[in-house]
């Protein structure tokens, strides 16, 4: 025997061992289910089989000459091998089409016409003891001899092998980086098995080549690690981005429904659990009934993304209904009955939206008030897509200087004299246009830029006080708004109290306005926020008294110094004798507890009057001036300056 058996036998041996162990651990590690991974496996069978039989081959091929049975042998052997080794092209080309996301615009009979070339090649090489085509054993020593039908093979590899090249770049977009490095190399290492084997039969190096190809897709492509949450097998947002980019990348129409689960944290306090899976783990499993596993995605602890990229519109509203009447039912949470509140939100590309930062949003996004338990479409869903816009336009804001201070005076109830005025924020976007504080202050909160925007309205406010002109003009004092999520934020009383300090500003020219919403949990902390500030010479406000939870212990507790009630409060006063009730005994017991009263909302000179009677201290609204800039602020200032000192003359 010469060297080129020994060396023939150590590859195959190598190559099957490699891909004995890529099978062994892929149904270990339950990697059986996704279509590439499917087609993975068949590859690795269809390698393995043929390492087998090249390897039986090479035992049998030198003693092909002893008898007829063994040369028989050697020739179905040989035909086995090309058989099993030719339908590997489909199949690798199958799964080039999985990674790359092309097989999801394949129709069924693109599919099969794909496979044509192999089949007839299968065709060639079953037949080829009739017509001797492919290979023959010829000479007195019965020599292995190559013939045109395995020239045509290398010729339909090399189609094949092109298809694969001219796919990647087609899809260069729809993959990551990463993984064309990964497929450039797979590619490479049988190619390069291909042409050695071609063109030194010999060497026997074809096989080896492929199996180190598929040990390292395995390693790379067929690896989930990085891609699943392990605790409870579901893919994380890294999959999702992955997979969402790679089918926008295709253009291919598909449904997205995003699951969010709103009190998972009450259920896992009231249940006594410390294991914050439990919850995920029973969601997964319902999850399940409806679409494949790799089809479901965990972007936060109680979100989950389903992926629908086969289901049509009526099916895919289906789903999401039944996903949606699943949570009218309870759940058993360790021997426990539980009701969850979960939401559902069905989205479709490219009618609903074209990226996938969209899909996160949705995701990630707060829930509106009031929602449905199901929202589907635009008209829905158009809250995230302009939450989207707007939170570009704060970046922008911010970036760009945009924000500005507008100033609403306040009023004496008793002669309605100027007194002084409220600070609030505008954005004038570049893009949107004017954005108002309702809908841009709940999403500084969301994406952590209030505490940005705060400080900016602080400085803007001292700057006006410590150059002198309100002062001057007669005003009293000067409110800025704090956010309840900044006051929250350690060390907040002390960067603020440096702000003031720096800007040298006398502190009974400045008020602060804290919302009455305050969450429980959050109650200590701002309660001795307004005990600092107080200590340090500073008015506090409860602002939209009225609104939130407020009762009178908290306003006892707290000792604001002004109430401002909401202008809910006056309008309903107009409307009907228990509005009416509503707003005087307020008034009254507010006074009663030492605050003063500012009434927000006054619209009308008739509501200004009622309000004198009722003996509240301070009015504010459209009937005096809408919120203004500072310089038409300081010309109001001006002529209100004037016109008291006209009176004081005569």
């Amino acid at each position: 025997m010469d060297l080129s058996y020994y060396v023939g036998t150590a590859f195959h041996m190598a190559a099957f061992m490699i891909t004995l162990t890529c099978i062994v651990h892929t149904f270990i590690q339950k990697r059986t289910d996704k279509p590439q991974s499917r087609f993975f496996i068949m590859m690795l069978v269809l390698l393995l089989l043929n390492t087998v039989s090249e390897f039986t081959y090479e035992l049998v091929y030198p003693l092909r000459a002893e008898s007829d049975n063994l040369l028989h042998l050697a020739g179905f052997l040989k035909t086995f091998y090309f058989l099993l080794h030719t339908a590997l092209l489909p199949l690798l080309g199958y799964y080039i089409l999985c990674i790359t996301g092309k097989i999801r615009s394949f129709t069924k009979l693109q599919r099969y016409l794909f496979a044509v070339p192999t089949l007839l090649l299968e065709l060639l090489m079953i037949t080829n003891p009739i017509h001797r085509q492919c290979f023959v054993y010829a000479g007195e020593s019965l020599d292995y001899q190559r013939s045109w039908g395995v020239t045509l093979l290398y010729v339909v590899s090399a189609f094949y092998i092109l298809f694969f090249i001219v796919n990647l770049f087609a899809s260069w977009r729809a993959i990551t980086f990463k993984r064309r490095l990964d497929m450039a190399y797979f590619l490479a290492m049988v190619i390069l098995g291909i042409v050695l084997q071609m063109f030194f039969i010999k060497l026997r190096v074809e096989l080896f080549s492929e199996a180190l190809a598929y040990l390292g897709l395995l390693l790379t492509l067929e690896n989930d690690g990085e891609y699943m949450d392990a605790d409870v097998g579901i893919y994380n947002r890294k999959a999702l981005k992955i997979d969402l980019d790679n089918i926008i990348a295709n253009k291919y129409p598909f449904r997205v429904i995003c699951l969010k689960i709103e009190n998972a944290d009450t259920i896992r306090r009231v249940t006594g659990s410390n294991n914050t899976e439990i919850i995920s783990t029973m969601i997964f499993d319902e999850l399940k009934n409806h679409v494949k596993r790799y089809h479901i995605y965990r972007t936060a602890p109680d979100t989950f993304v389903l992926v629908l990229t086969r289901q049509d519109e009526d099916t895919a509203k289906e789903i999401a209904q039944c996903i949606s009447a699943r949570f009218a039912e309870p759940w058993n949470c360790q021997n426990a009955k539980v009701l969850l509140r979960g939401t559902v939100m069905l989205a479709r590309y490219p009618d609903d939206f074209t990226a996938s930062e969209e899909v996160y949003d949705m995701a990630d996004s707060p829930l509106p008030r009031d929602h449905e338990p199901l929202m589907s479409g635009k008209n829905e869903l158009g809250y995230l897509l302009r939450e989207r816009a707007v939170e570009s336009a704060i970046q922008r804001g911010i970036d760009k200087g945009e924000f500005e201070v507008y100033y609403q005076p306040t009023f004496t109830a008793p002669g309605m004299v100027l007194h002084g005025a409220e600070a609030l924020l505008r954005l004038h976007d570049e893009k949107l246009g004017e954005v108002m504080p309702n809908e841009f202050i709940p999403v500084a909160e969301h994406i952590g830029l209030i505490g940005q925007i705060d400080d900016f309205v602080l400085e803007s406010v001292c700057d006006f006080i410590a150059g002198g002109v309100p002062g001057k003009l007669g005003m009293s004092s000067i409110n800025v708004n704090l956010s309840v999520l900044h006051c929250i934020q350690p060390g907040f009383t002390e960067r603020t109290l440096s702000i003031i300090e720096k800007k040298n500003v006398d502190r009974s020219m400045l008020n602060f306005e804290i919302t009455e919403s305050v969450d429980a949990n959050d109650y200590d902390i701002v309660k001795s926020v307004v005990k600092k500030f107080k200590e340090n010479g500073f008015r506090i406000y409860m602002d939209d008294y009225g609104t939130g939870y407020s009762n009178v212990q908290s306003l006892f507790s707290m000792n604001f110094d002004v109430i401002k009630i909401d202008k809910s409060i006056l309008w309903g006063a107009e409307k009907s004798a228990l509005g009416m009730t509503i707003l005087e005994s307020n008034v009254s017991m507010l006074k009663q507890m030492g605050a003063e009263v500012l009434v927000e909302g006054v619209e009308t000179r008739a509501q200004a009057e009622l309000l004198q009677k009722l003996g509240v201290d301070y009015l504010q609204g459209f009937y005096f001036s809408r919120p203004i800039p500072k310089d038409d602020f300081v010309k109001l200032m001006g002529e209100h300056a004037s016109g008291a000192a006209a009176k004081a003359e005569r």
